[in-house]
């Protein structure tokens, strides 16, 4: 029983000290975290780093401005951050560090803002693009402009997200319009491709001047549908080889001759008075009345007194 008692004596001496050692590292480290003892500079030095990235960003900030006042801002809370509950400074570091987080989300947002928009402006370059292309760098200036609207009116950097999101929306409109533009050229160049077909089709049943001129007027329909496909755009380039030859209007086959004149006619001069009893056809008339009168005088004295009637 002595030797039983000796060992759990030593036990609990053991177990004392060794909780004695962990109170003691426990305690060691909690001294040893930042501003804990003492006075706490990491307060000043987040401020001195947030004051550089305000002064950065209060004029118009270049793309190497904003990764500066990044890297800045990071910084600042890099030193509050540590900071453990503890800490007599832990009050002021956790009312610093939203607005510094903030800060940095609103200047993240600006830089992808401008990545976004960089990405667009090389995919419009070298136009004219399909559709699909212009949907595209229709969309990415869309997401450029969200991003800048997420810029809350407290950040350092609100002015600046306002300007480049009104470029930004200038940029969307006029590819907006490109994308119409380009769509109403392909749909006029659609028709056109259809009433060329139906002109080629009348043209080859076409048996007469009616049905040329008809043929014709369905060409003619058709290039008047290529003329309103805008210059610039990519149907363009594709409709003009139609336009300048395979959509010519053709020449109808049906040759209409033209009557040579007619050579002058010399007309002889007209006598007057008895003169005209000269003229063949004038002899001519002057016995048919004279027969006639006399035949006509003799049957209607007897019909008179026959009481015929006719």
């Amino acid at each position: 029983l002595g030797f039983l008692r000796q060992g759990l004596q030593d036990y609990w001496s053991y177990g004392v000290v060794g909780l004695l050692v962990v109170t003691s590292g426990l305690f060691a480290v909690a001294l040893t975290r930042p501003c804990v003892v003492g006075r706490c500079e990491r307060l000043t030095e987040a401020q001195v780093h947030y004051d550089q990235a305000q002064e950065t960003l209060s004029f118009s900030p270049s793309a190497t401005d904003l990764e500066a006042a990044q890297v800045a801002l990071q910084q600042a809370i890099d030193r509050l951050a540590p900071i453990p509950a503890w800490s007599g400074a832990y009050d002021v570091a956790q009312v610093d560090l939203p607005r510094y987080r903030q800060d940095l989300r609103a200047v993240q947002a600006i830089l992808q803002a401008q990545t976004t928009a960089a990405r667009a402006a090389e995919l419009s370059q070298n136009p004219p693009h399909t559709v699909e292309r212009w949907v595209t760098i229709h969309q990415l200036w869309r997401q450029a402009i969200d991003r800048l609207e997420s810029v809350p009116a407290t950040s350092p950097a609100f002015n600046y997200a306002q300007k480049k999101r009104s470029e930004y929306r200038a940029n969307h409109s006029v590819i907006g319009r490109r994308i119409v533009t380009e769509e109403e050229a392909e749909a006029n160049f659609n028709t056109a491709l259809q009433t060329g077909r139906l002109a080629q089709q009348r043209m080859e049943t076409a048996n007469s001047l009616a049905g040329w001129q008809l043929a014709t007027k369905e060409w003619q329909a058709a290039i008047k549908d290529l003329s309103l496909i805008p210059r610039g755009t990519l149907i363009y380039e594709q409709a003009r080889p139609s336009w300048s030859g395979s959509m010519a209007v053709p020449t109808c086959p049906i040759t209409i001759t033209t009557m040579a004149p007619l050579a002058p006619v010399a007309v002889p001069p007209v006598p007057e008075g008895l003169g005209l009893l000269q003229l063949p056809f004038m002899q001519r008339a002057l016995l048919a009345g004279l027969f006639s009168g006399g035949l006509g005088g003799l049957l209607g004295s007897v019909a008179v007194l026959r009481q015929l009637s006719f």
